[in-house]
């Protein structure tokens, strides 16, 4: 799990489908968030007797002022949704 912290200004600049979900945090150093949003990821399949890859489950940091203020969730999930179809 690779985990990457970017500022809201950052967010146009990133490949928001290699993340498995992404969430506001106060500060840099934040390891935990405000889920906004999460994209199931899938097992691969594999023979049986074959060693499966892990699943990739690498979180996007976003570094806002208030995490849990909902104009800014909503703000967020605006830009975030439609980078992702």
């Amino acid at each position: 799990m690779v985990d990457r912290v970017i500022t809201e200004a950052e967010i146009d600049q990133v490949d928001l489908k290699s993340y498995s979900a992404v969430m506001l945090v106060g500060s840099p150093q934040d390891q935990s968030g405000v889920e906004v949003f999460t994209w199931p990821r899938l097992a691969q399949l594999v023979h049986p007797s074959t060693t499966a890859q892990l699943t990739d489950t690498s979180h996007l940091l976003i570094v806002v002022d208030e995490p849990d203020d909902p104009e800014t969730i909503a703000r967020i999930k605006k830009l975030i949704i439609p980078s992702r179809e």
